[in-house]
């Protein structure tokens, strides 16, 4: 009965929590810029045609110079994200909730 009740109440579990605010930094601007680049150059590519593609009836590229440079801009931002948290220490797959 009553070690249930005290149990159910967390009692002598240890000390009690507490919430900590995580500031938006120059590292958090900085990553958030080159991954909107990321998406404004495939969504620009695929717009403006620089880009396509045709799933049906088969998987199909056109690949031309200009496609080619905007599919690189992607891995050139992904490189810059990477290099970015290399200089910086940042854990992607320790990230908090």
């Amino acid at each position: 009965g009553i070690a249930e009740a005290m149990e159910s109440r967390a009692y002598g579990s240890g000390s009690r929590t507490s919430y900590e605010e995580y500031l938006f930094r120059l590292r958090d601007f900085v990553t958030l810029f080159l991954s909107s680049g990321i998406l404004v150059s495939t969504i620009f590519g695929n717009v403006s045609g620089f880009t396509s593609f045709s799933y049906y009836p088969a998987l199909e590229a056109k690949l031309t110079a200009q496609s080619i440079v905007f599919l690189a801009l992607p891995v050139l931002f992904c490189g810059a994200v990477a290099l970015v948290s290399s200089i910086w220490k940042i854990n992607w797959f320790r990230a908090r909730i």
